[in-house]
């Protein structure tokens, strides 16, 4: 079984996380995010976890780049790439 609090190790390029259905509770499984720099879609669906109410808002605040939360587009697919290189084009 895969542990998340090693899975920046594991899959240190990770893009899309589905742990749905796992019986997670704790908000651990939502902090271990920040570890996944390229992290662009979650799941959570059917977890415990999901039934608080401020869900999303948590993940925005651990990943303000997340791209889908539990199946929802929350921004523009690849909007943080596209952000960092007008940022980098504004600097040269």
């Amino acid at each position: 079984m895969l542990e998340l609090n090693k899975i920046d190790e594991i899959c240190p390029g990770l893009q899309i996380l589905d742990i749905s259905r796992n019986k997670l509770f704790k908000m651990e499984a939502i902090e271990i995010l920040h570890k996944l720099p390229h992290i662009a879609e979650v799941s959570y669906l059917g977890n415990p976890l999901c039934i608080h109410k401020h869900l999303d808002e948590m993940i925005k605040d651990v990943v303000p780049h997340i791209e889908v939360i539990n199946e929802t587009q929350i921004k523009e697919a690849g909007l943080k790439y596209k952000e960092e290189k007008e940022a980098i084009m504004r600097r040269i």
